[in-house]
């Protein structure tokens, strides 16, 4: 009881975090696919997908993790129950690139070598990609976490964004550590 009561708390904190526009801090390393499975259940709340993205207007939006799941359960755990835009969370597992019907992909680091792959498997499916290696976003991942003084943070690419055709809430390119866009230098 006490763990639930605890897990809560943690999520609560990091959904406050998130909102108000501070990185959430993490007191352990363990503590880090937490905070960044509630950063992904935000996300989902400030984003918004054209209508042909579901099926039906009653479907699930798919959180989906490709490659190995470094979240151990908390990606479950804080999406349970939970309704973004009349939509359920659901969330999928994948080990192939087919990643069709999924809303929100997210990309761990183990997914590095086929990178490219995936992300032009989804290029026009209306896809919010998520990467777990800070440079994902300058190769084409609408967002890209990386940690930065024991704080998870996150990069967002404005024209991947428009190229998945996909709307980024303005409220969510305040909060982003890096907000690219198609004339940054380095690009």
């Amino acid at each position: 009881m006490r763990n639930r009561a605890r897990g809560k708390a943690l999520r609560i904190a990091v959904a406050s975090a998130a909102l108000l526009g501070s990185a959430a801090a993490l007191a352990q390393p363990a503590d880090e696919y937490r905070v960044k499975a509630a950063f992904l259940y935000n996300f989902a709340k400030f984003v918004e997908w054209p209508a042909q993205a579901f099926a039906r207007p009653d479907s699930d939006l798919l959180l989906c993790v490709i490659g190995d799941d470094p979240f151990e359960g908390a990606l479950q755990e804080t999406v349970a129950g939970k309704t973004v835009q009349d939509h359920r969370i659901g969330v999928r597992h994948i080990d192939d690139i087919d990643a069709a019907g999924c809303h929100i992909l997210f990309i761990g680091s183990s997914e590095l070598y086929r990178l490219r792959r995936v992300l032009a498997q989804v290029a026009n499916g209306h896809v919010l990609t998520v990467g777990d290696v800070a440079d994902f976003a300058r190769q084409g991942s609408v967002v890209a976490f990386h940690v930065e003084a024991h704080k998870v943070r996150f990069t967002i690419n404005i024209a991947a964004a428009e190229a998945a055709g996909i709307d980024v809430s303005s409220q969510l390119l305040k909060v982003a550590a890096k907000v690219l866009e198609s004339s940054d230098p380095g690009w």
